[in-house]
Protein backbone atom coordinates (compact mmCIF):
# COMPACT_ATOMS: atom_id res chain seq x y z
CA UNK A 1 0.00 0.00 0.00
CA UNK A 2 1.16 3.19 -0.82
CA UNK A 3 0.44 6.44 0.66
CA UNK A 4 0.36 9.47 -1.31
CA UNK A 5 1.65 12.32 0.52
CA UNK A 6 -0.92 15.55 -0.03
CA UNK A 7 0.62 18.59 -0.77
CA UNK A 8 0.79 21.37 1.53
CA UNK A 9 -1.06 25.05 1.31
CA UNK A 10 1.23 27.73 2.17
CA UNK A 11 0.19 31.41 2.84
CA UNK A 12 0.84 33.94 0.51
CA UNK A 13 3.42 35.91 2.83
CA UNK A 14 4.81 34.20 5.86
CA UNK A 15 6.70 36.88 8.32
CA UNK A 16 10.23 34.54 9.05
CA UNK A 17 11.93 35.39 12.46
CA UNK A 18 14.90 35.81 10.10
CA UNK A 19 13.32 38.91 8.47
CA UNK A 20 12.37 40.41 11.99
CA UNK A 21 15.97 39.50 13.17
CA UNK A 22 17.35 41.26 10.36
CA UNK A 23 14.82 44.25 10.73
CA UNK A 24 15.36 44.65 14.24
CA UNK A 25 19.41 44.43 14.08
CA UNK A 26 19.50 46.81 11.27
CA UNK A 27 17.51 49.37 13.71
CA UNK A 28 19.44 48.97 16.58
CA UNK A 29 22.22 49.24 14.52
CA UNK A 30 21.30 52.64 13.16
CA UNK A 31 20.53 53.56 16.50
CA UNK A 32 24.18 52.81 17.82
CA UNK A 33 26.26 54.76 15.00
CA UNK A 34 24.60 58.13 16.65
CA UNK A 35 28.51 59.29 18.65
CA UNK A 36 28.08 59.82 22.32
CA UNK A 37 30.08 62.76 24.42
CA UNK A 38 33.03 60.96 25.21
CA UNK A 39 35.31 64.31 26.90
CA UNK A 40 35.14 67.52 26.43
CA UNK A 41 38.51 69.55 27.24
CA UNK A 42 38.23 73.71 27.67
CA UNK A 43 40.70 76.17 26.64
CA UNK A 44 42.50 78.18 29.44
CA UNK A 45 40.70 81.15 28.19
CA UNK A 46 37.29 79.27 27.91
CA UNK A 47 37.00 80.86 24.24
CA UNK A 48 37.06 77.20 22.85
CA UNK A 49 36.72 74.16 23.39
CA UNK A 50 37.73 70.20 22.57
CA UNK A 51 34.89 67.65 22.18
CA UNK A 52 35.94 64.47 21.93
CA UNK A 53 33.06 61.59 20.85
CA UNK A 54 33.44 57.93 20.21
CA UNK A 55 31.08 55.85 18.38
CA UNK A 56 29.75 53.05 19.99
CA UNK A 57 30.52 49.28 19.29
CA UNK A 58 27.58 46.76 19.27
CA UNK A 59 29.83 43.64 19.83
CA UNK A 60 33.13 44.21 21.96
CA UNK A 61 34.79 41.40 24.18
CA UNK A 62 35.40 42.73 28.30
CA UNK A 63 38.21 45.44 27.77
CA UNK A 64 37.74 46.28 24.55
CA UNK A 65 35.69 49.56 25.10
CA UNK A 66 38.69 51.86 24.18
CA UNK A 67 39.05 50.22 20.53
CA UNK A 68 35.95 52.19 19.32
CA UNK A 69 36.59 54.47 16.96
CA UNK A 70 35.38 58.56 17.21
CA UNK A 71 36.17 62.24 16.89
CA UNK A 72 38.17 65.14 18.06
CA UNK A 73 36.56 68.29 16.86
CA UNK A 74 37.22 72.06 18.10
CA UNK A 75 34.52 74.20 18.79
CA UNK A 76 34.63 77.88 19.53
CA UNK A 77 32.86 79.00 22.74
CA UNK A 78 29.71 79.81 21.07
CA UNK A 79 29.52 76.41 19.21
CA UNK A 80 30.97 76.65 15.65
CA UNK A 81 33.02 74.16 14.74
CA UNK A 82 36.38 74.81 13.62
CA UNK A 83 38.38 71.91 13.15
CA UNK A 84 37.96 68.17 13.01
CA UNK A 85 40.11 64.58 13.08
CA UNK A 86 39.01 61.15 13.30
CA UNK A 87 40.02 58.36 15.82
CA UNK A 88 41.00 55.08 14.67
CA UNK A 89 40.76 53.94 18.12
CA UNK A 90 39.76 55.79 21.21
CA UNK A 91 42.79 54.48 23.01
CA UNK A 92 45.17 56.40 20.28
CA UNK A 93 44.22 60.01 21.92
CA UNK A 94 46.74 61.57 23.31
CA UNK A 95 47.97 64.27 25.41
CA UNK A 96 45.86 67.90 24.75
CA UNK A 97 47.76 71.09 25.09
CA UNK A 98 46.64 74.76 24.07
CA UNK A 99 49.83 76.98 23.78
CA UNK A 100 48.68 80.66 23.53
CA UNK A 101 47.05 80.78 19.54
CA UNK A 102 47.16 77.22 18.93
CA UNK A 103 46.08 73.72 20.06
CA UNK A 104 47.88 70.66 19.71
CA UNK A 105 46.43 67.07 20.47
CA UNK A 106 48.15 63.58 20.10
CA UNK A 107 46.55 61.27 17.70
CA UNK A 108 48.43 57.79 17.68
CA UNK A 109 51.78 58.60 16.79
CA UNK A 110 51.17 61.75 15.33
CA UNK A 111 50.63 65.23 16.51
CA UNK A 112 47.92 67.27 15.60
CA UNK A 113 48.12 71.03 15.42
CA UNK A 114 45.21 73.29 15.00
CA UNK A 115 45.42 77.52 15.10
CA UNK A 116 42.76 79.42 17.24
CA UNK A 117 40.99 82.21 15.76
CA UNK A 118 41.95 85.79 17.72
CA UNK A 119 39.34 86.49 20.58
CA UNK A 120 36.84 88.75 20.03
CA UNK A 121 37.13 91.36 22.40
CA UNK A 122 32.76 92.36 22.14
CA UNK A 123 31.99 88.54 23.04
CA UNK A 124 32.83 87.37 26.81
CA UNK A 125 33.77 84.38 27.40
CA UNK A 126 31.57 82.12 29.54
CA UNK A 127 32.45 80.92 32.38
CA UNK A 128 33.30 77.19 30.99
CA UNK A 129 34.00 76.97 26.88
CA UNK A 130 32.46 73.40 26.50
CA UNK A 131 29.15 74.70 28.26
CA UNK A 132 27.25 74.10 25.34
CA UNK A 133 28.62 70.76 25.33
CA UNK A 134 28.01 69.14 28.66
CA UNK A 135 25.81 66.01 29.22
Amino acid sequence: MSRELEPTRRPLFIPSKRLAYLLVGGLLGLAGCQPQLWNAYSSPDNQHCLVVRSYPMLVALPGQGSDASGTVTLYTATGDRLHEADLDMMQHLGQVEWQGDRLSVGIGLDTVSWPLPQKQAATPAPADGCHLFQP
